[in-house]
């Protein structure tokens, strides 16, 4: 059986998240697990960085953390990628993740 927070692990006084970004969509958004990694939809085309970028803004702001402390460590060009979060404990960031995506489920509930 796979563990279900495969996609978050703390590396140091760092936390690492394992991402599977599906860019172009319509609206940016969590969308769950994908093979071991977080899903989630970006809302920039796969140009010139823009969905890595936007990749990294829609994580800080989810973290509430500054922009600065958000890197992209690995998978610039790919589909899977690795994001550092600088001074982050891998269990908060984790918890406000699953968090977020009750709340997503919640609200898609709410307006069915």
């Amino acid at each position: 059986m796979q563990n279900p927070l495969a996609w978050v692990r703390q590396t140091g006084a760092d936390t690492l998240l394992l991402v599977y970004a599906r860019p172009g969509a319509k609206v940016a958004a969590l969308l769950g697990t994908h093979a071991g990694r977080l899903k989630i939809a970006i809302d920039a085309p796969p140009v010139d960085g823009k969905a890595n970028e936007t990749l990294l803004d829609f994580l800080a702001a989810l973290l509430r953390r500054p922009r600065r402390q958000v890197h992209l460590q690995a998978g610039a060009t790919s589909r899977s990628k690795s994001v550092r979060v600088e001074a982050a404990q891998a269990e908060q960031v984790a918890r406000d993740v699953l968090t977020q995506m009750a709340n997503a489920k919640a609200n898609k509930k709410g307006q069915a």
